[in-house]
């Protein structure tokens, strides 16, 4: 019997607890008994006899039950009643049971009944050798360096045994091999670990991997054993440095090459691996900087690229070196050198300077005006440097070749500013290459103005209007006027003259501002004063000589409503009684107002009104004529005398009016009068009679004139076609003037000569026509031209034939055009033949004997060239063409200002005094910032000092190009300044100091370039030497490269030992080979690299530790150190776990690669493990790493972090409510894996619950009721038992158990309310739900399902079941049928709940139903009552007034409440206005009196509930009155109506015959006006050419025309009159507008007409000078109504106020005939429209137009007048009349007849 060791989570694992679940307290508790067995015994191994070793009795275990209990899911042990023995159950496992315990004991319970026992048994398993030991991994992995010393160790993996004792892990052995050993060593507690210990340094390029074999041995017999394989791979050390293929690499590649095209690609390899074996290459840093900018290199392959353009003018071979480096931690470097060879090719474009520019040009200039000097340069050589210059075509210069690379723009034509102000001429160089490359560059040439335009306008004339009564001093017109020259010679200004026979009107009526040419009025104007004012202005600019023009101003006043109307009937002052005859009937005409306005157009119409009598209703007065007439028969009881008052107003804004007073006497009749009836048959049959002769006389007169107008028409084409066919032939004696065509719509021009002046009116059809001119009898028809117009005025010129014409003048000066023809171009200044003359083939081919005549001629056609002698021009060419070789000036750079650099005058032979006046200079800004000529000795000068390093760069050749001009003429020389170099710079390197890195490991002779100075100086100059401080370990080398510049490298002589120094500082030094030399220094910074040499050691071998398993995660345990005397990388130093750490322990502790700091990771706990032992690697960061190791042992401290643990060995789960107290609920048992004081346990519940807790034995507690249970007021428990340790703190564990009460039938259901009232529509429909009655039970289960039924009273009339059905499950209750609220309007009924419980228990319910009411009945009527479908007649007094009560709708609705409400409202009836109906009484009453004839009424009543939606009736009633007295009257007015219409038929068809005859009378009289004048006509001809000399003049409306000649245009006839007067004798040419069929001619008047006489054509055919061409009419050319000036011509016809349609018309013509034979009477005036005639117009205004009666005005002829009504307005303004209201294409139609 041996105790059990100790305690712990695992033990507990295989230890078998037995409970034994009572209601009582335990009897007895036995001693313990002990027993070893070894492990993996089979079942039924007989452990023991527990009755013999406990002293019970064998017979009694049957009947006490003895048994073993074991709380876990696996029963190891089992005893055998019969014998009393335990044996084995199930296999034993001691390493799955206690695992590495060394004691593994296993704890039993032996329970016995009939008394308690419980007997506790321990067996203690024996352990014994069935496991060998195991390796974490199958195989091991290590990297060694070949770098790494002898002695250096390596922790392996250990292996694993789950025996203990000897039987477990004892040693390890390695495999034979020569560079390592094994070293066992031994844990604190007592396990083994094995280190690998090299003895001998590794060589990886001998062998790269060792394979070895670690064998795990244990103590047990016989021996088990494990093997690992070991895998170890030697590093590469950077020992070997790369090599190159070949040391020098040649290529070759075009200038134009592309950026990335490749080169060449180097090569080097590396014997290492890896990273040391991995080469990168670069340039050296001894490389040219812009070697870097050209070309790339791949860092990887080694592919030298093409970066950049290359540029084989700037550098045709490049030395670039390239160096090749490893990826080691020391990097070795190897270096080649790339020959580069550039191939050239043509990729230079020529480079275009203008080196002068003649701009502007005048535009007078003439050909051959040198305009420009360009210089052309091509970096290219050869054929890729010949470069040719062109410019595009079509322009008017032309590029000559002066030099080589030299051109002169010239002008080639006459330049016009107006046309082209300036030239952006491109000029285009291409050089001779393949393919040829080209530049071009853009020259503005700027042409300067000269006066040669007049000033323009957009119209030759305008017409203005201006309102009368105008403010004085407001500006009517503003001119538009320009001129197409520059500024100064565009500069206008105005003026304005008198034109025509009117004169003062400039200063008095109207100014023009001379500056802006605005046009104002100085007075007000008035149109009744003058309605038209001819003006001229007078516009002029401001050039040398000025040019000008003439522009003719029209104004027309415009009319205002400014006069009051007059009357002329009754004329005033005189008496205006009128008579009226008692009896006359309605409408009876008593006289008629007549006024009229001095205004025109809508102004002047007048409206006639009453404005005030004595009897209002017995006159009235025609709106429109002015009639007064009767409204009404005149009456007995009208008093005798009448006093009328008519106003008589106009139609202007605002309208004016005036009043005329009419007294009115009634005179008695005779009785035969009255009697006297006018609707007799004889007058009827007169008018009959009268109709039909007017209907035959219109239709005889209107078919005369139709045959009449064909007539004309045909005779007019022919004529016309006749004309056409003259002008048209080949043998015409007319022909064309030099001038162009016409392009103006209203010019007016005439030829100035002393005798005669003309003036002609163009209209917009001249623009196809050309003026003509007679064929002279000279026989040269430029010298008839000349002769012609010698008199001729400029300005006339250009107004009639065209702004762009100038006329012929004697002697014929010379003229410009676009294409450059002129007369001038004999006389052009040859500046194009010095062109020529400096070009370079010309130079070369002209002998002295030729250029001594080429230079006699120039000084005869160019004032410019007189000054150039034929010596200077012989030199000047020997001097650029024959002399092959350039001038050049040497001057030192750095020179001060006005260092003598050569003196240009005398090598040029120049004439030193006219420098000055040629004003000889440097060309070029980059040239002219450093050279100057001194113009008075001719000397070039240095301007500013020249740094040949700034200009030149490193060229070993610095030459400046010059090229100096000279002006009057332009002429341009070449030479050359070479720039010498001076020792002005010493030599620079890069950088002040220059940092080398060189590993320790370099071995001796090993170079590293450095990099080279530069000196901006050449040549001699240049760097010569380098020298280098003293040293020990290195030495300068110097290499010349092939372009003969220096380049250092450093020489390692002596290996290097960063311990000692690591780092060296040298001087390089760089000497030039100048006089005195200069020199330039650099300091060197070598800095030795350190090697991996070094491992890193920590501190202490191992390391102990303790720790609380409380600590939290985070908690730092220890900070490892460890130190690497190595640098850089090689000294950063990163901490890990070994290889074979288990990952338990990774999981639990954390180590800071960096710092070394161990943490806490995660939770410790010393019940599972408490200690913890592991390794910890340093490593270093070099190349191959280099790593020691140290051991840490963490031990765990133990505390109080277990709560108590709570399990339920029994519970019920369910209880009965009516369970006594005491009863047993549960049997609880707690565990506590700590010990002492920290594993006591107490347990407790809270106060409040019906429970309490009994404690049977320690650790073992039974839950008991306390109280009685209600399951109604709580059905289940949450018991939270608490069990708390003893420990510090302590702690506690909480545990729910869950009890539910179990129902007992003690409540019966109950309903939420005793009674319920339930509401319901009427009409509901079966099955519809009214209510629910819930009743509820608190029980549960049968105890709370509930059944429903309906319980009535006995002897009840309505059973409720009739009308209502109950659900028996839910309690629902439904409607078994539909609702009527008018038969039931409430039902009471009881319900019954009743439970299914035992016994069962139940409770009853009242429920009242109410039906609630719905709109379902429509009103009845009940009084009137009437039949369906019938009438209710009513009858009603007649002349019964507003108000009277016809009869009352009563009507009933069987609904209730708001449905019940009735209102009567009036549907239908054919007056609604005659009856009102009241909404709620149902009266039905009059609104209005009733009329005594009022027919029989149909009202249809609507009588409408206030339901929703509302019902309706309605009811139709017929009201009618009682009797009727009234007969209907007969109507009177239709007797009257068709005489009315038979007169207005008859009146109208007179009207139309008087229109058709005056229409046709006119006609007529037109045509036989024309055929006199025709046959008066002289016709003349000569040469085949006919002419019509007009004898007399007309004037046809025109005013006086006082010597002009006038032509008006009608709406197709380009020409509609002529006007022609004269002053004197004479005859000049004059241009006319074209016509159709006939053309007018001017000739000469042999004696000046007298006054008052018409002009005669005696000129006799010889002198006829100008014809007219024949020109198609412009039919798409019109004047508008607006256009026309005047009065009708002002008014817009149909758009205004139009005049009543045809029921005036009658009237107004009646009032026309009336006027004119009052007038005629009277004898005081004519139907004239001249002043002071007081004419039809004039006396009614213009409502009396054409506009407003177009009908049948034109064709009243008045008797005893010429005139006709048609012309009455026309003739006073000077213009035919127009048409309006609607009648624009007849009106037309009138005027072309």
């Amino acid at each position: 019997m041996v105790p059990a060791a100790g305690r712990s989570r695992r033990v507990s694992t295989g230890r078998v607890v037995g409970v034994l679940l009572l209601l009582g307290a335990w009897d007895s508790v036995s001693a313990l008994i002990s027993y070893e067995i070894p492990e993996e015994r089979e079942k039924g191994f007989r452990v023991g006899n527990v009755v013999v070793d406990l002293g019970l009795d064998l017979s009694s275990l049957w009947e006490r039950r003895l048994s073993v209990a074991s709380g876990a899911g696996r029963r190891f042990f089992e005893v055998n009643r019969e014998t009393g023995e335990l044996f084995v159950n199930e296999r034993l496992d001691r390493e799955e049971l206690c695992g590495t315990l060394p004691s593994c004991t296993v704890t039993l319970e032996l329970l016995m009944e009939k008394p308690l026992e419980l007997q506790r048994v321990e067996v203690v398993i024996q352990d014994v050798n069935d496991n060998d030991p195991a390796f974490p991994t199958s195989g091991m992995k290590l990297e060694i360096s070949e770098a790494m010393a002898p002695g250096a160790r390596f922790p392996l993996e250990s292996a694993h045994d789950p025996d203990v004792g000897i039987n477990s892990l004892q040693t390890y052995e390695l495999s034979v091999n020569e560079h390592f050993v094994l070293s066992v060593q031994t844990r604190e507690d007592g396990s083994k670990y094995a280190e690998l210990v090299l003895e001998e340094a590794l060589d990886r390029e001998h062998e790269g991997t060792l394979q070895l074999v670690l064998t795990a041995l244990d103590g047990g017999t016989p021996a088990r054993s494990a093997s690992l394989p070991i895998l170890i791979t030697v590093l590469d050390a950077n020992d070997n440095a790369p090599q190159f293929n070949h040391s020098l690499y040649r290529a070759r590649v075009r200038e134009d090459a592309a950026p990335g095209t490749p080169v060449v690609q180097v090569h080097a390899t590396d014997l290492d691996e890896g990273p040391n074996g991995e080469v990168i290459y670069s340039f050296g840093s001894h490389n040219r900087a812009r070697v870097k900018d050209l070309f790339s290199l791949d860092l990887v392959t080694g592919m030298l690229t093409v970066r950049r353009r290359l540029d084989f003018d700037d550098t045709k071979l490049y030395e670039i070196y390239i160096q090749a480096k490893d990826k080691g931690p020391n990097p070795e470097g190897a270096h080649c050198k790339v020959l580069v060879e550039v191939i050239d090719v043509n990729d230079n474009a020529p480079e275009i300077v203008v080196t002068s520019v003649y701009s502007p040009v005048p535009e007078d200039a003439i050909p051959g005006t040198v305009v420009a000097w360009l210089s052309v340069t091509d970096l290219d050589s050869g054929d890729n440097g010949l470069v040719t210059c062109e410019i595009p075509s079509g322009l008017p210069f032309s590029l000559t070749s002066s030099l080589k690379n030299y051109f002169t723009l010239t002008t080639s034509a006459s330049l016009d500013r107006e046309a082209v102000p300036e030239y952006n001429i491109s000029i285009t160089a291409r050089d001779a290459g393949s393919p040829p490359l080209s530049a071009v560059t853009t020259l503005r040439v700027q042409v300067s103005d000269i006066n040669d335009n007049p000033p323009q306008a957009t119209k030759s004339s305008y017409d203005v209007y201006v309102e009368e009564n105008n403010l004085a001093g407001i500006a009517i017109l503003n001119l538009s006027v320009w001129d197409p020259d520059a500024p100064n010679n565009a500069r206008l200004s105005f003026s304005l003259l008198d034109r025509g026979h009117q004169t003062g009107l400039v200063g008095r009526y109207f100014a023009l501002h001379p500056d802006n040419g605005i046009l104002s009025a100085l007075l007000p104007l008035d149109y009744e004063d003058q309605r038209e004012f001819e003006l001229t202005a007078h516009v002029c600019d401001g050039g040398n000589p000025p040019l000008s023009t003439n522009i003719s101003l029209n104004v027309f006043v415009t009319d205002l409503n400014d006069n009051a109307p007059q009357v002329l009937y009754p004329r005033p002052g005189r008496s205006s009684a009128q008579t009226l005859p008692r009896g006359s009937g309605a409408n009876y005409l008593l006289t008629r107002v007549v006024g009229w306005d001095a205004d025109a157009g809508h102004n002047a119409w007048l409206s006639y009104s009453l404005l005030g009598t004595s009897n209002q209703s017995l006159f009235a007065v025609g709106l429109r004529t002015g009639e007064v007439s009767t409204t009404r028969p005149v009456q007995d009881i009208d008093p005798a005398w009448h006093k009328l008052e008519i106003l008589i107003k106009d139609n202007g804004e605002p309208p004016l009016s005036t009043t005329v007073t009419l007294t009115v006497s009634v005179t008695e009749v005779s009785s035969d009068a009255r009697v006297e009836s006018p609707s007799g048959l004889a007058p009827q049959e007169q008018n009959k009679n009268l109709t039909f002769y007017l209907l035959l006389s219109v239709i005889l007169v209107s078919v005369g004139f139709a045959v009449t107008v064909l007539g004309v028409i045909v005779f007019r084409v022919y004529k016309w076609k006749k004309s056409k066919n003259l002008y048209s032939s080949s043998g015409s004696s007319l022909y064309r003037t030099p001038g162009p065509s016409l392009h103006v719509d209203a010019v007016r021009g005439g030829l100035m000569s002393p005798h005669l002046y003309h003036q002609v009116y163009l209209t917009t059809d001249s623009r196809r026509s050309d003026l003509l001119l007679k064929k002279p009898c000279a026989p040269s028809p430029m010298g008839s031209l000349q002769n012609t117009l010698r008199s001729c005025d400029p300005a006339f010129c250009r107004q009639v034939l065209g702004a762009e014409s100038t006329p012929p003048v004697q002697p014929l000066k010379r003229r410009r055009s676009r294409a450059g023809a002129g007369a001038g171009k004999g006389k052009q200044v040859s500046l194009v033949a010095v062109a020529f003359c400096l070009g370079v083939g010309f130079s070369r081919a002209l002998s002295p004997s030729r250029c001594k005549a080429f230079g006699a001629e120039m000084r005869h056609g160019v004032k410019i060239w007189a000054g150039i002698r034929p010596g200077a021009c012989l030199l000047f060419f020997c001097q650029l063409g024959y002399v092959s070789g350039q001038i050049r000036y040497p001057v030192p750079e750095e020179s001060k200002e006005g260092t003598f650099v050569g003196n240009i005058a005398q090598d040029f032979l120049l004439d030193a005094e006219s420098l000055s006046a040629r004003r000889l200079q440097v060309a070029g800004e980059a040239n002219q910032r450093y050279f100057r000529v001194d113009l008075d000795s001719g000397a070039l000068l240095v301007k500013d000092p020249i740094d040949r390093e700034a200009l030149c760069g490193l060229s070993a050749s610095c030459v400046v190009p010059l090229e100096f001009v000279t002006e009057g003429p332009l002429e341009m020389y070449r030479a050359e300044v070479e720039i010498v170099d001076v020792n002005d710079h010493s030599p620079r390197f890069p950088r002040q100091q220059l940092d080398l890195e060189i590993g320790e490991a370099a071995p001796p002779g090993q170079r590293f370039p450095l990099e080279k100075a530069q000196d901006a100086d050449v040549g001699s100059n240049s760097i010569s030497s380098y020298r280098l401080s003293p040293n020990d370990y290195f030495a300068l080398d110097v290499k010349k490269r092939s372009d003969g510049s220096l380049v250092p490298e450093l020489l390692l002589e002596k290996p290097l030992d960063r311990e000692k120094q690591s780092d060296y500082r040298l001087v390089l030094t760089a000497v030039d080979g100048g006089s005195p030399p200069r020199s330039g220094t650099a300091e060197l910074k070598v800095s030795v690299l350190d090697v991996n040499d070094n491992a890193p050691t920590f501190e202490q071998s191992s390391y102990r530790i303790s720790v609380l398993e409380s600590a939290p995660a985070g908690t730092l345990l220890i900070q490892l150190n460890a130190t690497d005397p190595d640098q850089g990388s090689s000294g950063n130093i990163t901490f890990s776990f070994s290889n074979h750490t288990p990952e338990r322990v990774r999981a639990l502790f954390g180590l800071n690669s960096i710092t070394g700091q161990l943490t806490l990771r995660g939770p410790l706990d010393f019940e599972v493990d408490n200690y913890y032992e592991f390794d910890v690697r340093a490593r270093d960061g070099g190349m191959p790493a280099m790593e020691q190791h140290c051991s840490l042992r963490v031990d765990v401290l133990d505390v109080n972090d277990n709560a108590p643990q709570i399990t339920l060995t029994s519970e019920l789960g369910t209880l009965r409510e009516s369970a006594e107290p005491g009863t047993v609920v549960a049997l609880i048992s707690v565990q506590d894996p700590d010990s002492g004081p920290n594993g006591d346990v107490s347990l407790r519940i809270p106060e409040h619950l019906p429970f309490a807790l009994k404690s049977a034995f320690k650790n073992q507690f039974s839950l008991v009721t306390a109280a009685a249970l209600d399951r109604e007021v709580e059905s289940k428990y949450e018991i939270p038992v608490t069990a708390s340790d003893s420990g510090s703190p302590p702690l506690s564990t909480r545990r729910t158990i869950f009890l539910n009460v179990s129902d007992v039938n003690d409540n019966p259901p109950s309903f939420i309310q005793r009674s319920h009232e339930v509401f319901v529509q009427e009409n509901n429909r079966p099955g519809d739900l009214l209510c629910s009655l819930a009743a509820s039970d608190p029980d549960s289960g049968l105890n709370a399902l509930i059944s429903y039924s309906l319980l009535e009273p006995r002897g009840r009339d309505v059973l409720a079941s009739s009308f209502i059905s109950l659900n028996p499950q839910t309690g629902a209750v439904h409607a078994t049928r539909s609702f009527d609220y008018e038969q039931t309007q409430t039902l009471q009924f009881e319900v019954q709940a009743r439970d299914r419980g035992d016994p069962p228990l139940s409770s009853t319910v009242t429920v009242r139903l109410f039906v609630l009411d719905l709109n379902d009945n429509a009103p009845a009527v009940l009084r009137p009552k009437a039949r369906q479908g019938s009438l209710c007649p009513q009858a009603l007094p007649p002349s019964v007034g507003a108000g009277h009560l016809v009869t009352k709708v009563t009507a009933v609705d069987l609904d209730s409440g708001y449905n019940a409400w009735v209102s009567y409202q009036l549907l239908e009836a054919p007056d609604p206005s005659l009856f009102a109906v009241s909404r709620y009484a149902g009266e039905i009453r009059t609104a209005v009196p009733i009329p005594a004839d009022l027919p029989p009424q149909k009202l249809v009543i609507v009588v409408k509930d206030n339901g929703s939606p509302p019902l309706s009736t309605s009811v139709t009633l017929l009201v009618s009155l009682e009797e009727d007295s009234h007969p209907a009257l007969p109507d009177l007015r239709e007797h009257s109506a068709k005489p009315q219409g038979e007169s207005h038929l008859t009146l109208y068809l007179a009207v139309s015959l008087v229109a058709i005859c005056f229409v046709s009378f006119g006609s007529f009289v037109a045509l036989l006006s024309k055929c006199l004048r025709g046959t008066a006509c002289g016709l003349r001809c000569l040469g085949g050419t006919c002419s019509c000399l007009s004898r007399s003049r007309r004037r046809e409306g025109l005013p006086p025309s006082n010597g002009i000649l006038r032509i008006q245009l009608g709406s197709e006839d380009p020409i509609k009159f002529v006007d022609v007067g004269g002053h004197s004798h004479g005859c000049t040419p004059l241009a006319s507008a074209p016509s159709r069929s006939d053309s007018f001619m001017m000739v000469k008047s042999p004696s000046a007409p007298l006054a008052g006489e018409p002009v005669r054509p005696s000129c006799p055919p010889s002198d006829l000078l100008y014809g007219l061409e024949q020109a198609p009419p412009n039919t798409d050319w019109r004047f508008s109504q607006a256009q026309r000036p005047g009065t009708s011509g002002s008014q817009n016809g149909d758009e205004g106020g139009t005049w009543p349609n045809n029921q005036f018309d009658t009237e107004m013509l009646q009032a026309m005939i009336l006027a004119s034979a009052n007038e005629a009477a009277d004898g005081s005036s004519t139907l004239g429209g001249g002043a002071g005639t007081m004419g039809l117009s004039a006396r009614y205004g213009p409502q009396f137009t054409l506009q407003h009666v177009p009908d049948y005005r034109q064709n009243v002829y008045i008797p005893g007048s010429t005139a006709t009504l048609a012309n009455a307005a026309g003739k006073r303004d000077g213009k035919a009349p127009a048409g309006g209201n609607g009648n624009k294409k007849k009106s037309g139609k009138k005027e072309k007849k």
